[in-house]
């Protein structure tokens, strides 16, 4: 390649990055979804109950974190037993950030310590706090876990069929996940409140009251 062709490409390079840096925080987190919905991500989970592929953190997380450093990103997370939120900061003007917030719970499993049900919480969190900022779509967003308890149950009373208790707690909480990561989430906690009396939709288990929760929860669409 000629030092002209070289030096024209440098000059694009400069140009390039200079106008990155005219951009505001949500044109820069925009132009990241735009090309990160053109890479192609490989869902390299499998949950074999229920037959789908799903997205793992390190499916994704390197492509964000590269495109992050070409728009100037610069992203973290704080997640507890009941919040979760990740914030983008403007790397050209710090002072410029957005904050996404759900709730959080915690992760319990069977045979699982302390020490790593947070750890797990955080990986799992942190895939749904950065797939909901950077809109990274999935057809289904069940954990991998879910179906084995039912697997289990069934194992024991193949007769007996799943209780349907178990399919509303799954639509609650995942309509409570894609309702607070749209925007609602104060909506979705008076409704929570209202109905158990409680923020957490993991310690709800009466199932006239998840009716009514769904019921309020699907008028938020």
């Amino acid at each position: 390649m000629s030092e002209e062709k070289v030096l024209k490409k440098e000059v694009e390079k400069e140009v390039k990055s200079e106008d990155i840096s005219k951009l505001n925080l949500f044109s820069k987190l925009q132009n990241i979804r735009a090309e990160l919905s053109k890479k192609e991500l490989i869902k390299s989970a499998r949950n074999d109950f229920n037959k789908y592929n799903y997205f793992e953190l390190s499916d994704f997380l390197p492509a964000i974190n590269e495109l992050c450093a070409k728009y100037h990103i610069f992203t973290y997370c704080d997640i507890n037993s009941d919040i979760a939120r990740i914030t983008a900061v403007d790397c050209d003007n710090p002072e410029m950030v957005f904050t996404l917030t759900m709730d959080s719970a915690e992760v319990e499993l069977k045979g699982m310590n302390k020490i790593q049900g947070i750890g797990s919480q955080n990986t799992y969190m942190r895939r749904y706090l950065y797939m909901a900022l950077f809109e990274i779509s999935e057809t289904d967003e069940i954990d991998a876990n879910t179906g084995k308890s039912e697997k289990a149950q069934k194992a024991k009373n193949p007769k007996k069929d799943v209780e349907p208790e178990n399919d509303k707690k799954t639509q609650m909480k995942q309509l409570c996940t894609s309702l607070s990561a749209g925007g609602h989430k104060e909506a979705v906690s008076d409704i929570l409140t209202k109905y158990a009396k409680v923020k957490n939709p993991n310690s709800i288990t009466d199932e006239v009251i998840m009716d009514k929760i769904i019921k309020d929860l699907e008028a938020l669409k």
